[in-house]
């Protein structure tokens, strides 16, 4: 394969899956809204860290609005991470391999890159309907490709981007959600503490399968259970073993063993989550932890882009979307 075809395919998953986090965060934050009212009326500015750059917002909008946030985080053309600018940049790169991957998919995109743009332009907004619109498109684009790509390089390279964006949109989430909530005193072991944590649930579908689990939402219990869980599809340990799965099935080389710097860079971030506990964790402080590993994911993705996306650079022809760093 072509490394500016596996960069498009890699960039394709990337976008995507961070469109479908931003929706995700979006609509529990609307939930969450309307069950504490005006009990919560900062509850909006955290958003901000979680999805995109702070500096990036006060440089457009004077205050962290309910209005301004929605507006900067889903149409807004100066966020490179906003809903649309990412789902456009998704769609670009799916146009550049249109060849390569199933036709349904290069359709379902296109309908719902324009059905999105048709949104933006409505005086009145539904939100709750349009972030439930992006989902289920987003369930039937993955369905289409998890269905029908062949398991080869091409499905590899669209899991193992889908697998890093959400283990970053995961350390976000969970890195932000903690700093706020444990910060707020007065409101720890109340109805609205309880009422938070399981928001955090919420926003990964993870409130069903926690509670078979642990039971009540407790800070430790969530934070080992999105952290460490090894069975549940968006805890940050699943992503990195099914991301270390695909990086091998590209190289081919064995699992247990490292030839090239980017293997040996997803071994040990694997095995650090396979035999940490959550007391360590903490007692290391959680987000300096969070911190370490939003590091080691995005050294991981700058030797995914020199082990197998410069190669042919001389060859590669310039691309009408940009590459929006893991950190933006």
């Amino acid at each position: 394969m072509l490394s500016r075809v596996a960069e498009s395919i890699f960039w394709f998953s990337r976008y995507l899956e961070r469109t479908e986090n931003t929706v995700r965060f979006l609509a529990v934050q609307f939930n969450l809204e309307i069950e504490l009212s005006s009990q919560m009326s900062d509850q909006w500015a955290p958003l901000i860290k979680t999805i995109c750059s702070e500096e990036l917002f006060y440089k457009h909008y004077s205050s962290p609005t309910k209005e301004n946030i929605i507006q900067f985080l889903t149409f807004d053309e100066n966020n490179p991470n906003s809903i649309l600018a990412t789902l456009n940049a998704a769609r670009e790169n799916a146009r550049i391999v249109r060849e390569r991957i199933p036709q349904d998919c290069w359709q379902y995109i296109n309908k719902l890159y324009l059905d999105v743009q048709q949104f933006s332009t409505n005086q009145s907004k539904d939100y709750l309907a349009f972030f439930d619109m992006i989902k289920q498109s987003y369930y039937q684009i993955s369905g289409v490709l998890y269905n029908t790509l062949p398991y080869s390089e091409e499905f590899h390279f669209f899991n193992l981007g889908k697998q890093l964006e959400r283990a970053n949109q995961i350390t976000r989430l969970l890195d932000t959600k903690f700093y706020y909530l444990l910060d707020k005193d007065s409101f720890v072991g109340n109805h609205i503490d309880l009422i938070q944590w399981t928001a955090v649930l919420h926003s990964l579908s993870a409130v069903e399968v926690y509670r078979r689990t642990f039971g009540t939402p407790e800070p430790a219990n969530i934070a080992s259970f999105l952290l460490l869980d090894s069975q549940f599809p968006r805890s940050l340990r699943y992503c990195i073993i099914d991301a270390q799965a695909s990086l091998h099935k590209i190289t081919g080389n064995d699992l247990r063993s490292f030839v090239k710097q980017v293997e040996k860079t997803m071994g040990r971030l694997r095995a650090n989550l396979d035999y940490i506990e959550i007391d360590e964790i903490f007692s290391f402080g959680l987000h300096n932890y969070i911190d370490r590993i939003q590091q080691r994911i995005n050294t991981i993705c700058n030797n995914v882009k020199s082990t197998f996306f410069e190669q042919d650079l001389q060859a590669k022809p310039e691309l009408s979307v940009s590459k929006v760093a893991l950190t933006t």
